[in-house]
């Protein structure tokens, strides 16, 4: 008899072993795939805004006759360009909204970061979109010839060199009341600029 009750108490053990393995499992495999999800949209949005600042100032016949930058404060940045090389300017802008949540997601912590495209020379809105992720923090620094940090909003335009962007993405819902955190950080000295 009890050599019964030892070997259900053994079995009992390994039943409630395996269900929390499987539960460990199944939370690690549900973190794995918002994460990737997020990696996804942290690339998506750093690669169009890289693209973006790199060719601040850039026009199809050369620079651009007064500063390229139009405004810059630590959540907003506007600056002409030619982003088509198409003779055609563009006054593209990226604005961190912390007053507009981001509705599809139930992360309270993310807001909407927006990116505008006016085509010149009606300032003819052609694009609008608000970024449909996770951004949690957005966050422009603005450096001078000698990488010397120039306060916000930014007073005299022509002093910026170089930009350095901040941008964290966190998972849309949470693992085990845990968001999963990337944060993308980045240095561009836009070549119209260095002039």
């Amino acid at each position: 008899m009890n050599s019964l009750l030892i070997g259900y108490v053994i079995g009992g053990l390994m039943l409630v072993s395996i269900a929390y393995f499987t539960i460990n499992v199944s939370y690690d495999s549900a973190d794995d795939v918002l994460l990737a999800n997020t990696k996804i949209a942290l690339g998506d949005i750093s690669e169009l805004i890289e693209f973006d600042l790199r060719k601040i100032g850039y026009t199809k016949f050369g620079l651009t006759g007064a500063s390229a930058i139009i405004y810059a404060d630590s959540v907003k940045i506007q600056f002409e360009t030619d982003l088509e090389n198409d003779g055609i300017s563009n006054r593209i802008t990226w604005h961190y909204d912390k007053s507009q949540p981001v509705p599809s997601t139930i992360n309270p912590n993310d807001f909407t970061l927006y990116r505008t495209d006016y085509t010149y020379p009606a300032l003819v809105k052609t694009d609008s979109v608000g970024m449909p992720t996770s951004v949690t923090m957005f966050e422009f620094s603005y450096y001078d010839v000698d990488n010397v940090l120039i306060p916000t909003p930014v007073a005299d335009l022509d002093l910026i060199k170089t930009i350095e962007i901040k941008l964290m993405f966190e998972s849309t819902e949470p693992i085990n009341n845990t968001y999963q955190k990337i944060v993308w950080e980045k240095q561009i000295n836009p070549r119209n600029l260095n002039h």
